[in-house]
């Protein structure tokens, strides 16, 4: 146990100690590094964590030169493709997403941005995969990380490839990174939660515009069914007759804003809607609730805090 090396050791005994659901912090892990490795305390426990990171920080720059120098076969995969189009464990699923955390635990202190995704089956009954996550968009680091996490996962030059995000132009990169065909779908969730604020406003709409309520539910079912098109169609007919009103009162505005919001988003991200309700049926994901979970477990441990919103 003498030769070990302490800050390593304190590595492996951080580690261990989150795997068993306890909590130590480094005055804590300290005293036990005294006891299994006598003599070699650090004076201060802020010594024996600028040792951990220092560790932390050489193999993370290990793994990423590792990645940088794994090579997958990019080659038109077309003639090799088989017959699954209603298996959805032959899809292969990059559930996607950004946060941004907090450099100290200050409510309005400066942040890093970083990408948190899961690479795993596109079924929705199954697990979505080992967890990876990075600091940064940069395109070189994100298909390092991507394309080693697809190969784990058993990809060999056949099966579906899909990428699931929320839209954000650096996520839809991953897309072109990956061995071709792949195909990029817009987060329904994100969809519903901008439908979600025009379906409160038409509760409340005057008599003159009765029928918003069902002009929204219209445009919900249209982009449900990946008709983004028509759902575009119908949602300028909205906006239309708004303006058309005699007396613009701020009901009318507030409409319009969140209906300007809902049309820009799906206007920038046409080629990534689907047909959701097809994907739904037959059990393939069409969210990325995993990613999204495991952001809020990060921003959570971050702020150590109970609550899921902040």
């Amino acid at each position: 146990m003498a030769d070990i090396c302490p800050d390593r050791a304190t590595l492996e005994l951080l580690e261990l100690s989150a795997k068993m659901g306890a909590r130590f912090s480094y005055r804590e892990a300290s005293e036990v590094l005294a006891t299994f490795l006598p003599g070699q305390k650090a004076s201060r426990f802020t010594t024996l964590r600028h040792r951990t990171l220092a560790v932390g920080k050489r193999i993370e720059t290990t793994e990423r030169h590792q990645h940088w120098h794994e090579t997958l076969d990019y080659q038109n995969r077309k003639q090799l493709e088989l017959d699954m189009s209603d298996d959805p464990a032959s899809e292969f699923v990059f559930n996607v997403d950004t946060a941004h955390i907090p450099l100290v635990r200050h409510e309005f202190g400066p942040t890093f941005e970083a990408v948190v995704g899961h690479c795993g089956s596109g079924a929705r009954s199954s697990s979505p995969g080992p967890v990876f996550a990075f600091e940064g968009t940069r395109p070189k680091e994100l298909k390092a990380v991507a394309t080693p996490a697809l190969k784990r996962q058993g990809y060999a030059d056949r099966g579906t490839i899909t990428v699931i995000s929320d839209g954000e132009e650096c996520l839809k990169r991953l897309s072109g990174m990956l061995p071709q065909p792949v195909m990029h779908i817009l987060d329904w969730f994100y969809i519903a939660m901008k439908i979600q604020p025009l379906a409160q406003l038409a509760a409340t709409a005057p008599e003159a515009l009765a029928s918003l309520g069902e002009s929204i539910e219209r445009i919900k079912w249209r982009l449900w069914n990946g008709q983004a098109g028509r759902a575009l169609s119908l949602m300028k007919e909205l906006r239309r007759d708004l303006r058309e009103q005699e007396m613009v009162s701020i009901w009318e505005r507030r409409t319009d804003k969140s209906l300007e919001t809902l049309q820009t988003y799906i206007r920038r991200n046409t080629g990534s809607v689907v047909n959701y309700g097809t994907r739904y049926r037959s059990g393939a994901r069409i969210a990325t609730s995993p990613a999204e979970a495991t952001v809020n477990r990060l921003v959570a441990k971050r702020f150590i805090k109970k609550q899921q919103m902040r």
